[in-house]
């Protein structure tokens, strides 16, 4: 394969590289669209610096390169081609244009339910590929249901596979990884587990694209893991009345606690649901939930920006040469669980430590200037075995050592209130968003601005 990605560039491969536009950006890499020389067929194209790569990154990199080189499913992210330079790394991936599968599904007029089984059928069909591979994603999220074109909602694909792992038995994985509110109850209790950790993630989407709304909801996270270690979740009457028993019952065969019961992949695509008559489902309207589905996008995004936000402000005590306190917070359970959380925002590349170049890209997206030195003396005092880069419990250790402020939310907010009137606009709150790559319709924004008024109190 012959690409050229931009200004030209010569490899040892004798393969072109001709750079357009830039896609996108992490802490070690860069993501350009390019276009294949013969074919005239654009492509994504990452290109990872080697010198900002540890050795565990560099691991990780090519653990996840050897995954999806073997995976070729049409509904997963496809790698065509890996070049190995002296700077660099070159992965040729499918380019994704369509955007989330669940900013697709709110941007409709009108849904019903076979549009739900559709897309919950095909998310089967690639997971049952993937775990015939024996590989386990670990980490199915919405931001990971990604569209290849934005006029065509079939081509869906899942993505990210930094987690994945190959899991040569049924409970051959220890690693606790995942997102709050998709994690399955094994991986919380700390037990061994296997690809069936998917098919829970699996059944919280699905829930989602048919009521509109998570299985499993609470503001304390300590509760929120209660419920679903203890897989308490129900069908409120007023949204799941008009949706057929038969997706209710896959719903609970997935979201089942054992995993040994839990429904596989194949048996999914087995049940009557996804199989049944496709007339019936497209009459089940599924209006109201899709406004529910409209907020709960909404606020998704809007908590993962002020996530960031949060943690920003908290890090900003070490700039410009300020101490931590030598009294450490007490943190609760459910404290820890949102620091954790909070840590993946900083470690985007989901190698497990927080580097200099994505501490930076952080504090400079809130406006805050941070030269190296001022970085390095950051990530120096909570460094502890010295590698240059902050780990999730190094994190935690230097969070108990910041000034506790009475309100750290209301202090997040300042950063929306650009102005300082003491009041957040519509303009305000859709710049910050847009700075955490949150793109929001209007009718997203009033929700999020109701979330805002909420918690301003």
């Amino acid at each position: 394969m012959r690409i050229y990605v931009g200004s030209l560039i010569s490899t040892r491969k004798q393969i072109l590289h001709h750079i357009h536009a830039q896609l996108g950006e992490g802490a070690f890499s860069v993501v350009k669209e390019g276009t294949h020389k013969q074919t005239s067929r654009t492509f994504a194209i990452k290109i990872v610096t080697k010198a900002k790569l540890t050795k565990e990154d560099e691991l990780a990199l090519k653990d996840e390169i050897d995954v999806l080189k073997e995976l070729k499913h049409q509904h997963i992210i496809r790698l065509y081609d890996v070049f190995d330079e002296p700077q660099f790394y070159y992965l040729v991936t499918e380019e994704m244009r369509g955007g989330e599968l669940f900013d697709r599904v709110v941007a409709k007029q009108y849904y019903n339910e076979k549009e739900a089984r559709d897309v919950c059928k095909t998310l089967f069909e690639a997971l049952a590929y993937c775990h015939g591979k024996k590989i386990a994603h670990r980490d199915l999220k919405p931001e990971n249901l990604l569209l290849r074109s934005p006029d065509n909602d079939r081509d869906l694909k899942i993505a990210d596979f930094g987690f994945a792992k190959r899991c040569s038995s049924a409970n051959c994985l220890t690693t606790q990884c995942g997102t709050p509110g998709y994690v399955a109850p094994e991986i919380l209790e700390g037990a061994p587990y296997g690809t069936q950790s998917d098919m829970w993630s699996l059944g919280v989407i699905s829930y989602i694209l048919l009521g509109g709304y998570p299985p499993f909801i609470e503001n304390n996270q300590r509760e929120l893991f209660r419920k679903i270690r203890k897989g308490q979740f129900e069908f409120h009457d007023e949204y799941w009345g008009s949706v057929s028993k038969d997706a209710k019952k896959l719903i609970s065969g997935l979201l089942t606690v054992d995993p040994t019961k839990r429904l596989s992949a194949k048996q999914a695509l087995r049940t009557k649901w996804i199989t049944g008559s496709d007339e019936k489902l497209a009459a089940h309207d599924l209006g109201a939930n899709l406004e529910e589905f409209k907020k709960f996008n909404a606020k998704r995004k809007f908590k993962a920006a002020v996530k960031g936000v949060v943690a920003a402000n908290m890090m900003k005590t070490f700039v410009g040469g300020a101490k931590a306190t030598s009294l450490e917070r007490k943190l609760t359970e459910e404290d820890i669980a949102d620091l954790k959380e909070t840590f993946t925002m900083f470690d985007k590349d989901g190698g497990g430590t927080i580097s200099m170049a994505e501490l930076k890209g952080v504090m400079e997206r809130l406006g805050t200037k941070v030269s190296d030195k001022e970085l390095r003396d950051i990530i120096s005092n909570v460094d502890e075995n010295n590698d240059g880069e902050i780990d999730v419990t190094e994190f935690i250790s230097m969070m108990k050592k910041m000034p506790e402020k009475k309100n750290e939310l209301r202090e997040a907010f300042k950063t929306f209130d650009a102005d300082g009137d003491g009041s957040t606009t519509r303009s305000e709150l859709r710049r910050i968003l847009i700075k955490f790559g949150q793109h929001l319709s209007d009718q997203e924004l009033d929700a999020v601005m109701l979330e805002v008024d909420q918690n301003r109190g």
